[in-house]
């Protein structure tokens, strides 16, 4: 995928386009993600991308079904909400690890895209059980690459922004569980 493919990529889609998206989007983010990313940074709409991540976390949770001995509705609901809400919510945690950051100047819009991009690229592959681990790793590892380029962010805020993330979002989770428990009494 070009460069200039991509930003057409990000123009408004209709629902006969979005196969072609998606495939060339994951091939992009997967084959050159340096090239895509900075493809990216020009304009950017959180819409392409929120699809991109509602079409791998079907694929996810397809996948997911495969290795399930109930059928039961839940599960997989539950697999799908945790898909799409969890990049959601380390863009929130990202986003306010770079407002804490002095410098830090990019809008919502593009750091929500490049944490949703960076997740959705690995969440068909991530419910194979041996792809998992490396899954997660490769998805920090492409958010790291599209924060360097579509944000312009250096090396070390690259970094501590990914640390942040991790760390707001496992004390954010630590807490909802003690409050949990403590309502359960």
């Amino acid at each position: 995928m070009t460069v200039t493919n991509m930003n057409h990529a990000f123009a408004p889609l209709n629902i006969s386009q979005f196969p072609r998206y998606y495939l060339e989007t994951l091939s992009g983010l997967l084959r050159r993600p340096g090239d895509f990313f900075s493809g990216l940074a020009s304009g950017t709409r959180p819409g392409a991308p929120l699809g991109f991540l509602t079409a791998s976390s079907l694929l996810h949770v397809l996948g997911a079904l495969t290795q399930m001995d109930s059928p039961h509705f839940f599960p997989p609901l539950l697999l799908f909400l945790n898909a799409m809400l969890m990049p959601l919510i380390t863009a929130v945690a990202g986003f306010a690890a770079m407002k804490a950051i002095p410098g830090g100047k990019a809008d919502f819009s593009r750091v929500m895209s490049v944490y949703v991009l960076g997740s959705g690229a690995v969440l068909p592959f991530s419910w194979v059980p041996f792809f998992s681990l490396l899954a997660e790793i490769g998805k920090w590892v492409l958010i790291g690459i599209g924060l360097a380029r579509t944000c312009g962010f250096s090396r070390g805020r690259t970094l501590v922004m990914i640390f942040a993330s991790i760390i707001f979002v496992s004390l954010g989770f630590y807490a909802l569980n003690i409050a949990l428990a403590s309502l359960k009494g």
